[in-house]
């Protein structure tokens, strides 16, 4: 009959080497404190605070996990500090226009385009508007727009009269517009 290695007990059926998983992590812990005797590595200075620590493997640097954030975080802002940082791309917000129509675009015009002037004011006008460009002045010019049209009559609304002054109320309230809607 086939023993534990660890308790020296007799093994269960479906068991080979040990008799629980407690024997099992015992041996295991057994067997990396033989490994680190054989090292026997040379005490040494925490590179963060200095303080003397006797490693438990050739890697270790830092007497704690407090020690080893701490340098992480000094690496971190050396290197933040050596690459510039990259200006920050904004998505277009959902729904907004992200082109705009050539037809009814707008510019600034820092030169002056006219029509021949064949009158007194529009040569006036003329005058001003290059003495203002002149100057260092910017005039914002927009493209072509649907013509105005023009209703004969009057335009009735399809509501009734409660609808069409509590509309008036509104409009007076938000934009203290009056009569707007022509009653």
């Amino acid at each position: 009959m086939k023993t534990c290695f660890v308790c020296k007990k007799e093994l269960p059926l479906h068991r080979r080497i040990f008799c629980s998983e407690a024997c099992s992590y015992y041996n295991t812990i057994q067997k990396a404190k033989k490994k680190r005797k054989k090292l026997e590595l040379d005490p040494i200075n925490c590179s963060t605070c200095g303080e003397t620590i006797i490693p438990k493997t050739t890697r270790q640097r830092y007497c704690s996990k407090h020690c080893w954030t701490v340098e992480q975080i000094k690496r971190r802002d050396a290197k933040r500090k050596l690459i510039p940082p990259k200006p920050k791309e904004r998505k277009a917000k959902r729904f907004e226009a992200t082109w705009c129509s050539p037809v009814f675009g707008e510019r600034i015009v820092t030169e002056a385009e006219f029509t021949k002037a064949d009158t007194k004011e529009r040569v006036e006008m003329q005058a001003a508007v290059e003495e203002y460009l002149k100057n260092g002045g910017k005039i914002t010019k927009y493209g072509d727009q649907a013509a105005k049209i023009e209703v004969e009559g009057e335009i009735k609304w399809q509501i009734d009269k409660t609808e069409e002054r509590d509309i008036q109320n509104e409009l007076s309230r938000l934009w203290g517009l009056e009569n707007v809607l022509g009653n």
